[in-house]
Formats: C-alpha cells, structure tokens, sequence
C-alpha cells in the first residue's frame, strides 16, 4: 500500500473512529493495523490526532555562518597546511590568510 493510498484510508476511517464506541474502535484499529501494517500505538496517534501538520521540507541544522567565498579560503588554506585538523590549523590561520593575501594566491573583502 503507498503512502498516498494510506492517507486516503486515514482521511476516510478517521472520522469513523472518532464518532464510535470502545468497542467499535477496537474492530476499525484491527482493520486499520491490517490493511496499513502500521504499528498498533502509532495507528492509535493517527487516528486520534489526524496527520501531523508541519511541512517536512524545512531545512534542518544550523544556518550558514560564512558565505561561499570564505568557504573556498579556508579549503584552499586547509589543503595548502597538508589538511590540519582544526585545533592545530586554528593559531595559524591569520598568519597564513596574510601570507597568501601578500602573494594574490587568495582575496578576501574586509568584514566589519
């Protein structure tokens, strides 16, 4: 059964199962566990709460910090120190953005 034929049955036996008896409930949860082979807590949630409203293509994580220019500086620093780890890359980073700015390898626009 597809996610789509899912829902639809949802949409249909939901209202059903709101309106009926405990024992009423029981016999379209039996059905409702059959035909979608979902879990039986998880078909309870369904068919008390409905599907969950929040759109799931929100971007998730943390927003970026740095632009895609100040990406490509710290990679090519990154390859030129042999791929240091950060701990020891950290210190030497300033040194290292000045010393490829004087040789035009790389240029970076002043932050304020």
């Amino acid at each position: 059964m597809t996610k789509q034929c899912k829902r639809e049955l949802l949409k249909a036996i939901r209202p059903r199962y709101l309106k009926a008896s405990k024992t009423e409930k029981n016999q379209i949860l039996n059905e409702f566990v059959a035909s979608t082979r979902f879990n039986r807590k998880y078909a309870i949630h369904l068919l008390r709460n409905g599907l969950p409203r929040s759109p799931r293509n929100k971007k998730r994580g943390r927003r970026l910090i740095y632009g895609p220019d100040v990406i490509a500086v710290l990679v090519r620093i990154w390859e030129v120190s042999g791929y240091l780890c950060a701990k020891p890359l950290h210190p030497f980073l300033p040194q290292m953005v000045e010393a490829h700015e004087r040789h035009n390898e790389i240029h970076m626009a002043p932050h304020f």
